[in-house]
């Protein structure tokens, strides 16, 4: 059956096909449904798009912008939506759905294959696809489907600027014909399982966003298996790269072989700006090629980079939520499994934003980097270190970390000229405990007021040795913290423990922005304050399983802003309200009054979330 052609002139002005793009919205029955409840894809033309309105036949879209969206980077900001947007545009050509296959839809006027169907659930894409106006497409984006190979006829695609198959996990081998996209610009194949780029990427000399994933190591076969992950002098042709994301199964042996000239070659580059690595050895930051320089000296405006040797693990300790937290920093480093602190490892320390420790064998304390190295850290992840004592160690003592806590004030002479106690950690906002066994305190020393002047959110999870979270020197610092967690701590008897010297008023309040407190699993605690008057701005607090906190003071609980307490009905009911502390009886029946009882429909943890 012969293709129905329009004039000339009409098909310039208004058949220009930009892009085509499966999504996963078809999946999913977001869009419009037709033709017996299935659902339609979700399609708008260029000139709908330039008007607002929607062809009710083709239903509703998101339209992306031509060349990378923010969404798209792979180096997300700090701030905002970090998830994909969808990406639906300008296709002219509609499809129904009849049957789970697609088929066309004739419209007068517009260029349409003879025929053209694809099973939903296992899209093999026929080559008639890109017959079609091939020196139009834009951009192909083919994210979320269970597409396996690319069709032959992909060279046709001449003026391709953009082929996306993001979150493709039946995808395991690229074409080399994707080397006759010559204007090819960006190549999206993260979260995909491919075995290895091929050869002819390097003919991509316009590409500038390059995102890759070699997680199909362990579903191939051992021929297979001997295919080069990149081959050498692939990453150096593509002298456009801004932004390049290799992330590599740690089980596969083929990225350690080739780590090493893939970093050489990155580092040769002029124009990148963002990067993404597994790197299995440290001393991969340092290796350079003669005239350039090495990666912990790059440019960079943005970089993840996963540092040391390490097995995935199917169970974490850490929440899935915290570690997506660490994601949204533009200068990310995590250190896994190391052994010592190497200078390449503080050399990027300088440029960090958000630094994840995971599992380090040795360190001590998070000092034992260098404070100086991490002036710019807004975010900090410290998870299973287990011979970390206290998270700042400012002071070379024969004394133990546990005397610390006590003694620091009393020592307020020989510590008042410390070089310790320079301002530190001046932009730290999230820090972030997980499973330190030998943990027992945060900070030893006095602390001057600049200390963690910064610091927002504080959770401590698991940590078994640690008796009380803040000393009064500490707490004074802590003037913009807002939300404290604390949970498994069986040896926490107070949030804070110490006594007032010349540098505490005790009348003045502490933590002054603190608006959320959840306390859990703390079978020792017995005060919250310890006499002082702290969190005047308090909005919700929650409590579980503290069985030996008897009584709430008035120093703690005195805030005007205070609209929930959340914890177990018996508990409540068991308190002691010394009428001593409560003459006041408004504010007592008020605090009743807002007293809302744990559910045990529910999780603990998602209730306080909720708060």
């Amino acid at each position: 059956m012969p293709f129905i052609l329009r004039e000339e002139k009409e098909r310039k002005d208004k058949s220009r096909l930009d892009s085509f793009v499966f999504h996963k919205a078809f999946y999913k029955g977001k869009c419009q449904s037709n033709h017996g409840g299935q659902p339609t894809p979700a399609i708008k033309t260029q000139a709908e798009e330039n008007s607002g309105q929607v062809n009710p036949i083709r239903g509703p879209t998101e339209v992306g912008a031509n060349g990378p969206s923010e969404s798209q980077s792979s180096i997300p900001k700090k701030e905002g939506n970090y998830s994909s947007k969808n990406t639906i545009s300008h296709l002219q050509d509609a499809w129904e759905v009849t049957d789970n296959t697609f088929s066309p839809l004739p419209q007068p006027g517009l260029l349409m294959p003879e025929s053209f169907s694809s099973r939903l659930m296992s899209i093999t894409l026929p080559s008639t696809l890109f017959y079609v106006h091939p020196s139009l497409l834009r951009e192909l984006d083919l994210s979320h489907t269970t597409i396996k190979s690319l069709p032959e006829s992909l060279p046709n695609l001449v003026a391709l600027q953009k082929l996306i198959l993001k979150c493709c996990d039946l995808f395991m081998e690229l074409s080399p014909q994707v080397g006759e996209l010559l204007n090819l610009e960006e190549l999206d194949l993260s979260e995909t399982e491919i075995l290895g780029l091929p050869q002819e990427i390097r003919k991509l000399s316009k590409l500038k966003y390059l995102r890759v994933s070699f997680y199909g190591y362990l579903n191939c076969g051992k021929g297979l298996q001997q295919t080069a992950l990149v081959h050498t002098g692939t990453i150096s042709a593509l002298s456009q790269l801004t932004e390049l994301s290799i992330d590599a199964n740690p089980d596969d042996e083929r990225w350690n072989a080739v780590v090493e000239a893939v970093v050489e070659e990155t580092c040769n580059l002029k124009t990148l700006g963002c990067l993404i690595l597994y790197l299995p050895n440290i001393e991969s930051l340092g290796k350079r090629r003669i005239g350039s320089t090495s990666l912990s000296y790059y440019p960079l405006r943005g970089f993840k980079f996963t540092v040391g040797q390490h097995k995935q693990r199917s169970i974490s300790r850490v929440p899935k939520e915290v570690k997506a937290h660490f994601q949204e920093w533009d200068k990310c480093l995590k250190f896994v499994k190391g052994k010592d602190i190497p200078r390449e490892m503080k050399s990027v320390l300088k440029s960090t934003t958000a630094f994840y420790l995971d599992c380090h064998a040795t360190a001590r304390s998070l000092s034992d980097f260098g404070i100086e190295n991490m002036q710019q850290l807004e975010f900090c992840l410290l998870a299973e270190c287990n011979e970390i004592q206290t998270i700042i160690n400012g002071v070379e003592s024969c004394k133990e970390p546990a005397d610390m806590l006590e003694d620091d004030l009393d020592n307020s002479e020989s510590l008042r000229s410390h070089s310790a106690l320079e301002p530190a950690l001046l932009n730290l906002q999230h820090l972030h405990i997980f499973y330190l066994k030998k943990l027992v305190s945060i900070w030893n020393p006095i602390c001057k007021k600049q200390c963690l002047s910064s610091l927002k959110f504080l959770t401590l999870h698991m940590c078994p040795k640690l008796g009380a979270i803040f000393s009064p020197a500490l707490m004074a610092t802590l003037g913009k913290l807002e939300v404290l967690v604390v949970k498994n701590c069986p040896e926490v008897t107070c949030v804070v423990k110490g006594r007032c010297n010349e540098f505490i008023n005790p009348l003045i309040p502490y933590l002054p922005s603190l608006k959320r407190i959840s306390l859990l699993y703390l079978p020792k605690l017995v005060s919250i304050s310890g006499g002082f008057q702290i969190a005047p701005k308090l909005e919700k607090i929650g409590f579980y399983n503290c069985p030996k906190l008897e009584c709430l003071s008035t120093r703690e609980m005195s805030s005007g802003d205070l609209v929930v307490i959340r914890g177990e009905s018996k508990w409540w009911e068991a308190l002691n309200w010394h009428k001593s502390d409560w003459w006041n009886k408004n504010r007592l029946d008020y605090l009743q009054s807002i007293f809302s009882p744990l559910s045990r429909e529910k999780d603990v943890m998602t209730q306080m979330e909720e708060m």
